[in-house]
Parts: C-alpha cells; structure tokens; sequence
C-alpha cells in the first residue's frame, strides 16, 4: 500500500511499526497515533517535522533526512496535521510501499 494513501488502522499499525512499537487490534486503551496529539506529539517532536496549511486545504509535513551527509526532505500531505506528520514518518522509516497484513485490509478495519 501507498504510505501516501494510510489513514486509520493501517497508519497507525505502519507508525507502530517503524517507532518499533507493538500494535495488536485487540489492544484496549490504544492510543492512535493518527489522531491523538499526546502520542504523535513526540514523534513529530522528536523528528524534527514541520507542518504546513496548504492552499487546498490539505496539510503537509516535511522533515530532513541524512543518509551519509546526503541531506535530503521527505514530504507528505494528508487532511489532518497528524495524518500528514505520521504518514511522513512511516515514509522516513520504512519507504513510499509498504506491505500491510491482510486483516487490516478488510474493509472494516478501515
């Protein structure tokens, strides 16, 4: 899947898995990435993200990344700041398509 296109469960099982965190369905009191700003905050935070309002209403978030003094950005857009920061961030970590498992790609875990 396009990281550009997650949103819900699989943005937030693809956040968990490039922090390095556990993500299982079944987890209570889970606190989603894509929308709480407690647990994206630090991310964002710590990975030095910028976010932008853009003119279409969408938002963007970019952050610099150095492999080997190459510097270069890596971007993301989405229709809220932490979907944009958070699909930047799997971006940065684990690359534009990811392979998603199969249960959080029936249709109503989306």
């Amino acid at each position: 899947m396009k990281t550009a296109e997650m949103k819900g469960l699989i943005l937030d099982w693809a956040v968990a898995t490039a922090n390095g965190d556990t993500f299982t369905l079944a987890h209570e009191g889970w606190a989603w990435y894509s929308s709480d700003w407690s647990v994206a905050g630090p991310i964002i935070e710590r990975e030095g993200m910028s976010l932008h309002k853009e003119d279409s209403r969408e938002w963007r978030a970019v952050m610099w990344w150095d492999d080997e003094n190459s510097a270069a950005d890596i971007q993301m857009t989405g229709p809220t700041p932490l979907i944009a920061a958070m699909r930047c961030f799997v971006a940065s970590k684990l690359g534009d398509d990811i392979d998603v498992p199969e249960e959080l790609l029936k249709p109503e875990k989306q």
